[in-house]
């Protein structure tokens, strides 16, 4: 069965099976494996547990909020395949269920969300460190820490 693995592995959320019933944490290792095999298929396989949990995601944010786009949920799997690799540039098993695919995209614009949050590091204004032997940036964090 291939959620086997989850029994042993409860927190593992996805993993990409070969052929011959191995199982590969990376979709790269998996890929490599399935080079050596006949059938050279890769399937990536969800934890059903996690399934569960689904979050619908406003349709708006979903179709880039033009209004005319489907919502994933009506799409058929062909179309969430393509939706993924023109919109995340990831290869997703059509072999696999729709409610796994909608995981699947899911998670990938959970991590394309993230990857836009700005830190204030990421803000921070630049200064130039003082030439003459005045206060550096450096010190002036130390004053301030032991002003505290």
């Amino acid at each position: 069965m291939k959620t086997e693995i989850f029994k042993s592995n409860p927190n593992l959320k996805e993993v990409h099976m070969t052929s011959d019933g191995q199982c590969f944490y990376s979709d790269n290792d998996a890929k490599m494996h399935a080079k050596t095999l006949e059938d050279k298929a890769v399937e990536l396989v969800m934890n059903p547990t996690f399934l569960i949990d689904i979050e619908v995601v406003d349709e708006e944010k979903l179709d880039g909020g033009s209004g005319d786009a489907p919502a994933l949920e009506d799409m058929t799997k062909a179309e969430l395949v393509q939706f993924a690799k023109l919109n995340y540039n990831v290869e997703l098993n059509q072999k696999v269920t729709k409610p796994e695919l909608l995981a699947a995209i899911d998670d990938l614009i959970k991590k394309d969300e993230a990857s836009k949050v700005v830190t204030m590091e990421d803000k921070a204004p630049v200064v130039d460190a003082p030439v003459d032997g005045g206060t550096s940036i450096e010190d002036l964090g130390k004053e301030t820490k032991l002003q505290e």
